[in-house]
């Protein structure tokens, strides 16, 4: 194998580089017209160096562009590129190395080479144009149509000058970077100003539905109501016991049904509206509302268990109702437990506070503990606890609005704990 075989198929092997090729073409020199930034530090390095030809050339797989050509011969001045069987930069970018030839009619490696013979090259001096991230774009180089004896410092000067045209070339990709990424930027803000218009006319349509079942569902049930005390009192004795049944079945339906349509317009309204920031004390609000429950079911005994002092920065009324869906679960869901017992307290994690409402109650199984804070998700069936499925999802609701975290641990039948944060402000 001769030495310009070897030296091809180094060739072949980095100039067709698809990381190479993808870099050159990403920075947008290619096809561009001439710039006086490169043609100044051509013009430097034929006059420092004394050659008629100095060029910056980006070598791809077929071709090799000029960026400048200073003292380049027609056609190629005007074509400002030529075929790689006319490259000698394809070498400077194959073995990523200067190339330094002082007579190439007397080296073996290019004596037969295309542009010896057809364009008067004699003498190369060429520079690789290495990119920051390794790759190699072309040649600085100055060529000579009669022999030369590169030194040492030709080679250095040449070095410093192609050092000029890679911060020219990199500055401009990070300015066409730059560019790119403010485009991406403003692209992302229409997009969100888009999905923001369509929310504010979901959240419309949200309040036109909330408006249609405060008003038009809420009159049919309450006529239904009505109306079934009424077909009791008529009929009186004259009802089977089968009859009453149904019509106590019907009461019972609608109750649920009016629940439900206030667990809806509760959720609805948790979720809009602005936060009124103001000191809570979650102890306080908890001792009352344990209070509550224990006048409204007299016969339970339960251990409640309070830590004071207890107080955040946040919405009253919002923190209110999710203090009364947490501590209201944990008493119906403790409703079988003959020794009761729940605790509201705190917990220090990684310095941060987080608050916690345990019992002792019925439990649930973590595999499902994803679908706790999902509206209408409910672990236990109805016949075994009442409810809506719409507590804990409002109570996520308002956790999240508060820019908080919640979440549960649980094993049935040996109770549950919901941890929950409250970020302070400032």
């Amino acid at each position: 194998m001769t030495a310009i075989e070897v030296c091809m198929n180094g060739i072949h092997e980095n100039v067709l580089s698809p990381a190479r090729l993808m870099t050159l073409q990403q920075l947008g020199l290619l096809d561009t017209p001439a710039e006086e930034a490169f043609d100044r530090l051509g013009r430097l390095a034929a006059k420092i160096l004394h050659t008629p030809v100095a060029l910056v050339s980006l070598v791809e797989d077929t071709r090799q562009f000029f960026k400048s050509c200073i003292g380049l011969p027609e056609p190629w001045a005007t074509w400002r590129e030529m075929p790689l069987t006319y490259s000698i930069c394809q070498h400077v970018v194959a073995n990523s190395a200067p190339l330094v030839i002082n007579d190439a009619r007397l080296d073996p490696t290019f004596q037969n080479h295309p542009a010896i013979r057809d364009l008067g090259v004699v003498a190369y001096l060429g520079i690789p144009l290495r990119m920051r991230t390794g790759e190699v774009l072309g040649s600085f180089c100055v060529i000579d149509a009669k022999p030369r004896c590169w030194t040492w410092e030709n080679e250095q000067m040449l070095e410093t000058l192609a050092g000029c045209v890679m911060t020219e070339i990199e500055l401009r990709n990070e300015i066409r970077f730059h560019r790119a990424a403010t485009a991406e930027v403003n692209e992302l803000n229409c997009e969100l100003r888009r999905k923001a218009a369509a929310l504010e006319a979901a959240n419309k349509d949200l309040e036109a539905f909330n408006y249609s079942i405060s008003h038009d569902l809420r009159s049919p049930l309450r006529l239904l109501n009505i109306f079934t005390g009424l077909l009791s009192e008529c009929a009186g004795t004259h009802l089977t016991g089968e009859c009453e049944s149904h019509i106590e079945a019907i009461r019972v339906a609608s109750q649920q049904m009016t629940s439900v349509i206030d667990g809806l317009l509760l959720l609805s309204r948790v979720s809009k509206g602005k936060l009124c920031q103001e000191p809570f004390d979650l102890s306080e609000s908890a001792r009352h509302i344990v209070s509550g429950l224990q006048q409204a079911y007299p016969e339970r005994r339960v251990e409640i268990v309070i830590e004071p002092n207890m107080t955040v920065s946040g919405d009253r009324r919002l923190l209110q109702i999710l203090l009364e869906n947490l501590l209201g679960n944990a008493w119906k869901f403790t409703g079988k437990r003959a020794e009761a017992r729940i605790e509201f307290g705190s917990i220090l994690v990684k310095k941060a506070r987080v608050f916690m409402v345990r019992d002792n109650g019925a439990g649930f199984d973590m595999e499902y503990a994803n679908k706790l804070f999902v509206p209408f998700q409910r672990l236990h069936s109805e016949r075994e606890f009442e409810g809506t499925g719409i507590g804990l999802g409002t109570v996520g609701r308002i956790i999240r609005r508060h820019q908080g975290r919640i979440w549960a641990e649980g094993r049935v039948n040996e109770g549950a704990a919901f941890y929950f944060t409250i970020p302070a402000r400032d």
